[in-house]
């Protein structure tokens, strides 16, 4: 997970062009450090380009079935969530939102407000960076009621795979 390049806001004139920059993601010197210091052959890591429509996303992030944070995280699900579309988040350039909820009762046990000054947005087509209002600064990117929603996808995701799961 996250060893090649996304390509966000591809427009019908350049998915070929986008196509390729991501199947060639697969040979950057991060991608192949990885798999020299984990074993793997080029052979054994095939690559697959996921397409999808692009929609302005309110908040981004992910939900950890298992908190990766602490060694006994079996019992707490993690959150991580920031405004706008996620590519801030996985870049580095914005800390999120998190959130750890108790998996066995299902309740939010601790929240921490991420560090974050500006979004990604989806408008008019293209990507586009904007600073966040008052009231984003101020406040969560997601609402409690939106944490113990996904909390309860991540373990419904998590039941059916059968083990731990990252989910974007």
């Amino acid at each position: 997970a996250g060893q090649y390049h996304t390509v966000l806001g591809v427009r019908r004139q350049t998915i070929l062009e986008s196509y390729l920059e991501v199947v060639a993601s697969k040979y950057t010197p991060e991608a192949l450090f990885y798999r020299i210091t984990v074993g793997l052959s080029d052979e054994e890591i095939p690559i697959a380009v996921l397409v999808l429509a692009m929609i302005d996303a309110a908040a981004s992030g992910v939900v950890y079935t298992v908190d990766p944070t602490i060694s006994n995280g079996q019992d707490r699900l993690a959150v991580h969530s920031i405004h706008g579309l996620g590519e801030l988040l996985v870049s580095g350039s914005a800390n999120a939102d998190t959130f750890y909820v108790d998996k066995g009762h299902g309740r939010i046990t601790e929240k921490k407000k991420g560090r974050q000054q500006k979004k990604l947005v989806f408008a008019d087509d293209h990507l586009v960076e904007t600073g966040l209002g008052a009231d984003q600064l101020a406040g969560f990117s997601i609402s409690d009621a939106t944490v113990l929603d996904l909390a309860g996808w991540g373990r419904e995701i998590e039941a059916y795979c059968g083990r731990p799961q990252d989910i974007e």
